[in-house]
């Protein structure tokens, strides 16, 4: 009750201070600089209600909307459906129905890069008791490269988000991806809308059932693909054909920790929350670790695929390895070598020392103690066959991991 009062208290505080920003029909959002994945606004529903409708016009073709019910004053209540939606013009239909009241509901950027000039336009049909709340506005880097950008391509749980973070607010558009053309097949990007089952609601629902079975639902996979498939969009439609210099970071991990640490990141919440035992994760990981291996290896042959690379073309340099033709910078690297490389690459490129953003990373995570547990028992991860994963052993040998 205390909350609802001290709540209800300072939204009126604000509409006293910020009328121009409540209960109208059309709301306007323009940002020179957005960060990668940022909140970019909040409205507030002063009337909660089970049906949210309406548009967007925006020169972005994703957005990322998190509906929250009735949310408290925890952050971490998972009280929220998560929506992703894509279209190729800019124009979005926001048309949902809920079994729930909607309290609040904010949208994101969506892409995995940061955007310059974004222009947003949100229209309500009807006229609604609604509070705006703009995000935090990012100061933009002066003279922003137009020629060169920095495209970086990885697994998951490598620091890839860390370094995308690290470098975002540099003088050169990031991005980062993670599948190929490959994975997709004949896949078309023209209009589409999707639940994302890995947070809020349907994550809390779904993963009890995923940890006891050792499955993932078709609705979560389809999920997981489009967010992948959007990132591609990106990269290739953006970044590569609008940059005449494209610099390339693959950044590499050893598959033992890289498969632990991914295997935590889905499953560690419940593991730590239902108190699963030693002997039930060490099962679910041994059974498990061979197609994730599989998946390593193979994603290594598509990237150098993709490239027209060879390993042996890479010479050293400092604790990274370096090729480069007439249109690209290719970079590889032992994730271990990671702060060397950022202090080495902005030294040459920004000429300004530049402070590492970690990100996603295990120990600041509830699941962390058993992480570090499980990690000091998995000796088993490194007994490998090296003859089934012929690209997962060239890396690991040039990497030295």
């Amino acid at each position: 009750m205390n909350f609802i009062k001290k709540n209800t208290f300072s939204k009126l505080g604000y509409i006293f201070t910020n009328f121009d920003l409540c209960f109208k029909k059309k709301y306007y959002l323009r940002q020179k600089y957005v960060l990668p994945y940022q909140h970019l606004f909040k409205i507030d529903n002063l009337i909660p209600q089970k049906k949210i409708n309406f548009k967007i016009i925006a020169n972005t073709e994703s957005v990322k909307i998190n509906f929250n019910f009735n949310r408290s004053n925890s952050v971490n209540d998972y009280n929220f459906i998560e929506k992703s939606y894509f279209s190729k013009n800019g124009i979005f239909y926001i048309n949902e129905i809920f079994d729930r009241t909607v309290d609040n509901f904010s949208l994101y950027n969506q892409f995995s890069s940061n955007l310059f000039d974004l222009d947003i336009k949100i229209f309500f049909k009807t006229f609604r008791y609604n509070i705006f709340y703009p995000g935090r506005i990012y100061s933009n880097p002066k003279k922003i490269s137009k020629k060169k950008c920095i495209i970086i391509s990885t697994m998951g749980k490598t620091g890839s988000t860390t370094l995308l973070n690290t470098f975002s607010n540099l003088n050169i558009p990031v991005v980062k991806y993670e599948k190929f053309k490959e994975y997709f097949g004949t896949t078309k990007l023209k209009r589409f809308e999707f639940i994302n089952y890995d947070t809020g609601i349907p994550f809390i629902k779904k993963r009890n059932i995923e940890i006891r079975n050792n499955k993932t639902t078709t609705k979560e996979k389809r999920s997981r693909n489009l967010v992948d498939l959007i990132d591609y969009y990106n990269v290739v439609n953006k970044f590569e054909k609008n940059y005449k210099k494209k610099i390339y970071i693959f950044v590499f991990r050893n598959v033992e920790n890289s498969f632990l640490s991914a295997h935590f990141h889905k499953n560690g919440f419940f593991y730590n929350k239902e108190k699963i035992s030693d002997k039930e994760i060490m099962n679910n990981l041994k059974k498990e670790k061979s197609e994730y291996y599989r998946r390593y290896d193979k994603w290594i042959k598509l990237l150098f695929q993709t490239y027209n690379l060879k390993l042996n073309n890479f010479k050293k340099k400092d604790n990274f390895f370096y090729f480069q033709n007439k249109k690209s910078e290719f970079y590889i690297l032992n994730l271990d070598n990671l702060n060397n490389f950022i202090k080495s690459f902005t030294k040459t490129f920004v000429k300004k020392k530049v402070i590492r953003k970690d990100s996603n990373i295990a120990k600041n995570k509830a699941y962390s103690k058993t992480y570090q547990r499980i990690k000091k028992k998995s000796n088993f991860l490194k007994k490998f066959n090296n003859h089934n994963f012929v690209y997962l052993k060239k890396i690991h040998k040039k990497l030295n991991m």
